[in-house]
């Protein structure tokens, strides 16, 4: 009597329990990684946002691209115009990693990542039915372009933390923020033969700079070659870009460039820079 009693109990509270499979689509094989979407939340609960977060797990060796490939790649290309209840949705993007091959600059991840997708609702509160299209470049030595398709529905009702809600945010916290006691600021400067655009970073007090590297972008018309990083002072850094004199016209004060900046140890901060003349 008491197992029979057991186990309709159990059977009740699995039927009661939101399903995990709900908050996460199966995986999908692309080649040389896999992709899922997955869900912060158990439901939509009353804000205007729901979080997911589109992971992929890369083969050893393999990587995928940032929002600005560099000399090579794709960017991840979402398309989920076929949701219901969805005004919008946003990536964010964790700070990238720089890789070299063969004399070419790229920015983005290894292993795995989480990419952070805000969605926004139409009514919120009511139902969610996301339908996501991927296009994304998966590389080592030569890249091949995977596609997948997901759905993942998320009903109304309180939006609980799901199991993947602290691999979602992971990702958020790495997002690069506005600076916080560091000042950026960029300046162009025209040179016989040459323009060199110079980016510097003043770290108001605190720890002095430990290894950075730095991404320009915004630059449309020229390939952004690799900085040179000058250490001026503890708390003072540069990155320097040159290009040829035949390129000057492209690098010219007034542009506004998005400066990105990446610390060792302590992630990166980001900044809409419009540049000066010296």
């Amino acid at each position: 009597m008491r197992l029979i009693l057991f186990v309709a109990t159990a059977i009740a509270w699995l039927a009661a329990a939101p399903p995990v499979a709900a908050q996460a689509t199966a995986w999908q094989d692309l080649e040389h990684a896999k992709a899922r979407l997955i869900a912060a939340t158990s439901a939509v609960g009353t804000a205007a946002d729901v979080w997911l977060g589109l992971q992929v797990k890369l083969d050893p060796e393999f990587k995928t691209y940032w929002r600005s490939p560099g000399d090579a790649g794709v960017p991840p290309e979402l398309d989920w115009s076929a949701s219901r209840n969805v005004a919008g949705l946003t990536i964010e993007w964790p700070t990238p990693k720089r890789y070299v091959l063969a004399g070419f600059h790229t920015f983005g991840y290894a292993d795995e990542v989480v990419l952070p997708l805000k969605v926004t609702l139409v009514r919120p509160g009511e139902p969610v039915a996301v339908r996501l299209d991927l296009a994304i470049g998966i590389c080592r030595d030569i890249c091949v372009l995977g596609e997948a398709s997901f759905k993942l529905d998320l009903p109304a009702g309180a939006a609980t933390p799901s199991p993947h809600a602290a691999a979602i945010e992971r990702y958020r916290a790495r997002v690069p923020g506005a600076p916080q006691g560091i000042a950026i600021s960029a300046w162009v400067a025209n040179r016989p033969g040459d323009v060199a655009l110079t980016v510097d970073a003043v770290r108001d007090d605190g720890p002095a700079f430990g290894a950075i590297d730095v991404i320009v972008e915004g630059l449309d018309g020229v390939a952004i070659p690799p900085p040179q990083i000058e250490r001026r002072g503890a708390r003072e850094v540069a990155a320097v870009y040159r290009w040829p004199a035949k390129d000057a016209a492209h690098v010219v004060p007034g542009r506004t460039v998005v400066v990105t900046l990446i610390e060792a140890g302590r992630g990166g901060v980001e900044q809409r820079v419009t540049l000066g003349a010296r």
